[in-house]
Order: C-alpha cells, then sequence, then structure tokens
C-alpha cells in the first residue's frame, strides 16, 4: 500500500505513533499520568502495567507494517484505489495536527478536568 497510497502511509504513520504512547503526541501524556499514579501507589503494578506500553508498541508496529507492507494487492485494487483526497487527506491532517499539538500543550485539556477530577478526589476522601 505504501507505493499506491504514499500519503496515507505517512499520515498513518504519525496515527500509529500516537496510538503506541510515543513522547510528544496526546496518548503518552495520558499513559504517563497514568502510570505516575500507579508507580506512586503500589510500584510493583506499576512495572507490570509499563509492559502494557511495550505491548501496544509491538503491536502498533506489528499492525502498520501488516497493512503498508504486507501482502499483495488485486489489479482492480491497483487501478481503482488511489491516494487519499483533498477532503480526507484535511481530516486526516487534523487529526495528525491535534494528536501532535496537545500531545506538546496539553493545558486546555488538563484544565478541563481539573474541576471534575478535584471535586472526585474531594468525596472520595
Amino acid at each position: 500500500m505504501a507505493q499506491i497510497m504514499p500519503i496515507f502511509s505517512v499520515l498513518f504513520f504519525i496515527l500509529s505513533l500516537g496510538n503506541s504512547g510515543t513522547p510528544l503526541t496526546l496518548n503518552f501524556l495520558g499513559e504517563f499520568m497514568s502510570l505516575y499514579g500507579v508507580f506512586e501507589r503500589m510500584p510493583i503494578l506499576g512495572v507490570l502495567a509499563s509492559s502494557s506500553i511495550v505491548f501496544s508498541a509491538a503491536y502498533t508496529i506489528f499492525m502498520y507494517n501488516r497493512i503498508v507492507f504486507g501482502g499483495s494487492y488485486s489489479v482492480y485494487f491497483k487501478d481503482n484505489i488511489g491516494d487519499v483526497t483533498r477532503r480526507e487527506f484535511i481530516m486526516l491532517l487534523i487529526f495528525v495536527i491535534l494528536t501532535v499539538l496537545f500531545g506538546i500543550y496539553p493545558a486546555p485539556i488538563l484544565d478541563g478536568l481539573h474541576y471534575s477530577v478535584s471535586s472526585l478526589i474531594y468525596n472520595v476522601n
């Protein structure tokens, strides 16, 4: 698929990196904060939970490899399926920009969650 749809392959790769929790992506922030909280309370459980990051990254690399570089395609697929259209490119680019932007500067999301999480912690204690 990389030869048939190169633009889609690049955008899919960037979003796959975000899925595996690569730093400077939004998913890394969630994984880091979750694991930080677990390590703070139960370090052994934190070590076990950290293995999920490794398995997630390995599966994401495997999935990307199989989808983009695996297998042969039929003549119909090669002849009739082109790369992403302008509309599809804009939609995927928005996802990529938001994933990286909120990975670098997560304050708008975290500020919105602050009040509800604080009230939840207050009610539990």
